[in-house]
């Protein structure tokens, strides 16, 4: 049983519905700085950790951070390229501007845009968008999963059935030799590579 069902949560479920389409809003606006980049010859920089950066990533972060602000001034936002990397607060926004900065770099399309809400240290809503293709997957502790695409049409989304051979979805940038040998030990596999958090 999960303690946070003892704890008053900040929103009620019909405030996390109404949410839902200005997160939209937010991840395609975010998006579209980040596209704006995409089609330059953009500069990379090495962050302390070694990871890249690109001005795609601050210019997302500083849309985003913009927009939950006034969607919800008094939620703390914790952003992969923010300055505040901790907070006290047991509910808080967690982004990632763009996720797959190396997909981004090499080109090859597979990034995303990345928002949850955490409540009591427990995700009640998160949202994963597309920037190149429009589309976002939208999921919530009350609200299901769901796929919406750029023509606003919406399809429920569920966990597939298990299949032979065994689908392993893994990293494109970041699979190393352990994590194939764990692959190859599943038996009949098909692997499928992806960047970011489209895996």
């Amino acid at each position: 049983m999960r303690l946070t069902k003892f704890k008053k949560k900040i929103m009620d479920d019909q405030r996390l519905e109404e949410i839902t389409g200005q997160l939209v809003d937010i991840v395609a606006a975010a998006g579209s700085v980040i596209l704006e980049v995409y089609e330059t010859n953009f500069d990379v920089q090495t962050k302390s950790d070694d990871s890249p950066l690109t001005v795609a990533d601050l210019s997302a972060h500083k849309v985003i951070d913009a927009g939950l602000q006034e969607l919800t001034p008094d939620i703390p936002i914790i952003s992969e390229e923010s300055e505040t990397i901790y907070t006290k607060s047991e509910n808080y926004w967690l982004i990632d501007p763009l996720d797959g900065t190396k997909e981004f770099i090499n080109k090859n399309g597979e990034f995303t845009v990345n928002i949850a809400l955490i409540e009591n240290q427990f995700p009640t809503i998160g949202i994963v968008y597309h920037p190149l293709e429009g589309f976002a997957y939208i999921g919530g502790s009350k609200l299901g999963a769901i796929k919406i695409d750029s023509s606003n049409d919406q399809k429920i989304i569920s966990v597939s059935q298990p299949t032979t051979p065994i689908r392993v979805v893994a990293s494109r940038s970041h699979l190393n030799d352990l994590t194939e040998t764990f692959i190859n030990s599943l038996g009949s596999v098909k692997t499928i590579q992806a960047g970011s958090s489209l895996k």
